[in-house]
């Protein structure tokens, strides 16, 4: 059983991505249907032709990186994966809006600012306003990743200096409130306040994320 969690854990994942394109619907689905068209999308997905597309995640990644340079008091380092962490999530979320519309991520017309990202391409792919007051956290947490990674911090006083890191410190041990912002955002959008259900379901059919511990840990 061990060995075949991870296979475990991509079939559940794939079963979220189907979820999240529009494949699987959540909305209005008593709980024993959506079972069933879970079913049913993996008898498909089975008999059919299809090829693996692996993209990587590197959001868990980033975030873990971030929270350890915060316990590390490297808050500036903090800040940057924190940033490239919500631009991650961000271009994903858009891309979702593409694929709804039956349209491809064309890297080439995508490489707007952030900014553009947030108050165009957003509503026009989404369908809705980006929060405003989330907006402007996400900015200022860009803007000081944006001052570390191109050297624009200039030479402080010492009180200058204090106050900076208090500033940076400040902005790396808030964001991950972005970030908890963000996933109740896409549940909002992408899941229809649905992505708990999906979770719970998946967890009822032994579908368990690769994280997820055994019964034997929990029993420990």
């Amino acid at each position: 059983m061990e060995n075949d969690r991870p296979v475990i854990a991509l079939v559940r994942y794939m079963i979220i991505q189907a979820a999240r394109d529009g494949e699987i619907q959540l909305v209005n689905q008593p709980h024993e249907k959506l079972r069933q068209d879970i079913i049913r999308w993996m008898h498909d997905l089975a008999k059919s032709e299809w090829q693996a597309a692996i993209q990587s995640e590197h959001q868990p990644t980033l975030i873990q990186a971030a929270m350890r340079f915060v316990d590390e008091d490297e808050v500036e380092l903090a800040i940057v994966m924190y940033a490239t962490a919500v631009e991650h999530w961000l271009n994903g979320m858009l891309e979702i809006g593409l694929k709804r519309r039956g349209e491809q991520l064309d890297q080439t017309t995508e490489r707007g600012s952030l900014e553009h990202k947030l108050t165009t391409r957003w509503p026009e792919l989404l369908g809705v306003e980006f929060p405003d007051k989330l907006q402007h956290s996400i900015l200022a947490l860009a803007r000081a990743r944006n001052n570390f990674v191109h050297y624009k911090w200039p030479t402080h006083s010492e009180y200058q200096h204090d106050t900076h890191l208090t500033r940076t410190t400040v902005i790396a041990r808030d964001a991950p409130q972005i970030l908890a912002a963000l996933r109740d955002l896409e549940d909002s959008i992408v899941f229809n306040g649905e992505r708990e259900r999906l979770d719970r379901i998946l967890d009822e059919m032994e579908l368990f994320d690769v994280r997820a511990p055994d019964s034997a840990d929990e029993s420990a």
